[in-house]
């Protein structure tokens, strides 16, 4: 779970999958660890009997990314996205309620019972992440993550599964259920005007322009959200992940490079295992295109 970067813009609906070994080649000559492998919900929803069977193909497509990534040596995380928007930007949609947040949960209980099955023979270096979407209820997302669990454990009983809670502050809330193979993930997104500005579906994000980072209070800010969860894990005795932290590629490299570093640096003193959110994208740090690293980011995220 070390040293792990995310791939998002890499798996929406409309990108093909088929440079999945040239994309895991990539990632481990960098120096990354382990993948967190973001899938967009309605990308597999024919599993759930919702669309036509054209999705069967996508879904071999996606059983090879996977393969090619544990073929490399990686630990890969398997997490499916079920809010609009994509990459780090999700992270700040919120399940408003309704019956669409219902409807989405069921389909993910279907999908999820047959991810498990079709991957039940993989290496233990594959893990499931159930995603809880942040600003629900505590008992609606207790009870949320404790259906999809039952839905992966009916075929798969000691898969370890990343319980994604999102949100360090109301960590206190999640009521683990009695099984020793859980990890608990949670989303890093300090300082919030910095890493999110010029960003588009953010209110307000276009007014943080010129942000900097970061003070002696940003450092405190940003270690807040590690100090809970890293005293969660210590009481409560479950490992926990930090999923995800990011900033937005407007902005200057250098700055992007220290809130990165020091990010990194204080999940790792507090004895948290990382992912940077995105590898590629409008959060990323590799230009698909031009097959390069930003080398700055690169550093801050692999070197010493």
């Amino acid at each position: 779970m070390s040293r792990g970067i995310g791939l998002v813009a890499a798996l929406e609906p409309s990108t093909p999958l088929s440079e999945g070994r040239e994309i895991a080649d990539t990632l481990a000559q960098a120096g990354f660890r382990s993948v967190r492998l973001t899938v967009p919900q309605a990308s597999l929803r024919a599993l759930a009997g919702l669309q036509n069977r054209e999705q069967a193909a996508r879904l071999k497509e996606l059983d090879a990314m996977v393969d090619a990534l544990l073929a490399r040596g990686l630990s890969v995380v398997l997490a499916l996205r079920n809010e609009p928007g994509h990459g780090a930007a999700a992270s700040t949609v919120q399940d408003k309620g309704g019956s669409a947040g219902p409807a989405r949960h069921r389909e993910a209980m279907v999908i999820w019972q047959h991810l498990a099955q079709r991957y039940a023979t993989r290496p233990q270096r594959l893990l499931f992440e159930v995603s809880l979407v942040p600003g629900g209820t505590g008992a609606v997302k207790n009870q949320r993550m404790s259906s999809l669990l039952k839905a992966i454990r009916q075929s798969d009983a000691t898969r370890v599964v990343v319980v994604g809670w999102s949100e360090a502050v109301g960590v206190s809330e999640l009521r683990v259920p009695a099984d020793r193979h859980l990890i608990v993930g949670i989303t890093h997104a300090e300082p919030f005007r910095f890493i999110r500005q010029g960003a588009p579906g953010v209110s307000g994000s276009d007014l943080w322009r010129g942000s900097t980072c970061c003070s002696p209070q940003e450092k405190q800010l940003m270690a807040l959200p590690l100090d809970i969860v890293h005293a969660w894990s210590l009481e409560h005795r479950y490992p926990v992940w930090v999923q995800e932290f990011s900033s937005y590629q407007d902005i200057p490299a250098e700055l992007r490079a220290r809130h990165a570093r020091l990010v990194r640096q204080a999940a790792e003193e507090r004895g948290l295992p990382w992912a940077y959110g995105d590898w590629s994208g409008e959060f990323g740090v590799y230009d698909p295109v031009r097959r390069e690293w930003e080398p700055s980011m690169l550093r801050a995220l692999t070197g010493p």
